[in-house]
């Protein structure tokens, strides 16, 4: 497809069915190609599984052979990722972890509070409360779960990216800090989407102040270890770029 922007996918977040560059990406045009139905990209559908691993098979095979055609040794370049240090017992991987770990129990807690309180937003609704719109509400927290629910489990592996990387190429390294970049928009994504909750959740301002504060953590620490990743300018999303129709 024309007008595709170079490496776009190498800094998204990978929330697809969102993003206003999809149509521009190479990889999300691969995607449609290799799940091209509503049911193939339905994780609980068998197709899915079938394409998914029929894709890996193919990636890997495609690998090996781009290996021997360019006459590198493979098996000295994945001995000498296993002599470097486990990206994942970083503290900042560890506490990315953390993170994701600590949100299961917001989600039951909610689901648990959600009846009593549309009942009550139907109720003032019908006295005449203007300030109070049960739809618009409940459209606000359903936006916030699930933006919280889409990176629940993205900054662990991302930041566990990085951070193999900083260690291979240093920080002046481009991928390393649109990478970076990319989990820190992901994190004021989710302060947003808690600031939200926070507001009509006061039940459970303690657990929610907890989670702001393992995230805020996180962001703090990624701009130390990274510091030249907020200014990083990722293609598309921080560059000007004209936007196809997107149908």
């Amino acid at each position: 497809m024309s007008g595709m922007i170079p490496d776009i996918h190498l800094y998204c977040d990978g929330y697809c069915a969102v993003c206003p560059y999809r149509l521009r990406c190479s990889v999300y045009e691969q995607q449609l190609e290799v799940f091209p139905t509503p049911a193939s990209r339905d994780m609980a559908n068998p197709e899915f599984w079938a394409r998914y691993h029929e894709y890996l098979g193919s990636a890997a095979l495609l690998m090996v052979i781009a290996g021997k055609h360019q006459n590198l040794d493979v098996d000295a370049m994945l001995a000498e990722v296993d002599g470097l240090a486990d990206p994942a017992s970083h503290e900042l991987a560890l506490a990315a972890g953390a993170y994701s770990r600590a949100l299961p129990p917001v989600w039951q807690a909610i689901e648990e509070l959600l009846p009593a309180k549309e009942v009550e937003w139907t109720r003032l609704q019908s006295l005449g409360e203007d300030s109070t719109d049960a739809l618009a509400d409940g459209k606000q927290i359903k936006e916030a779960i699930e933006v919280l629910r889409q990176f629940q489990n993205f900054l662990q592996p991302k930041l566990s990216r990085a951070l193999a990387m900083l260690e291979q190429s240093g920080e002046e390294d481009a991928l390393l800090n649109g990478t970076v970049k990319s989990a820190l928009v992901v994190m004021e994504k989710c302060l947003a989407g808690w600031s939200v909750l926070w507001r009509f959740f006061p039940e459970l301002h303690d657990v929610i102040i907890e989670r702001i504060a393992m995230l805020t953590g996180l962001r703090s620490r990624s701009q130390e270890l990274f510091p030249k990743a907020q200014a990083f300018i990722r293609p598309g999303f921080d560059s000007s770029f004209q936007l196809e129709e997107d149908i």
